[in-house]
């Protein structure tokens, strides 16, 4: 049992440090993403009478984002990683 635990530790804790990060085939930076990102919000956003928020769903948003060139990947060397102030939540995953 005590060579068991220290294994799921490590099985526990790797899944809490994935961390997808973002490129593009024609080159972009960090700006470029964010410009991208919130250009994806603004079209997803459906604002209800009178509630103001910033909710999106993750399929939609994802496509978005795609068509826009940018490829979500979780190899950290290859990509930019969003800061963690310009993170949101999504929705239907």
């Amino acid at each position: 049992m005590n060579k068991i635990l220290p294994i799921i530790l490590v099985v526990i804790l790797s899944g809490c440090s994935n961390r997808f990060t973002y490129y593009n085939l024609s080159g972009g930076n960090l700006n470029d993403l964010l410009n991208a990102r919130n250009q994806c919000v603004k079209e997803l956003v459906s604002p209800e009478s009178g509630i103001e928020t910033t909710e999106v769903d993750c399929r939609a948003f994802d496509i978005c984002f795609r068509s826009k060139g940018w490829i979500k990947t979780n190899q950290a060397y290859r990509g930019i990683e969003v800061p963690k102030k310009y993170r949101f939540k999504c929705t239907g995953f």
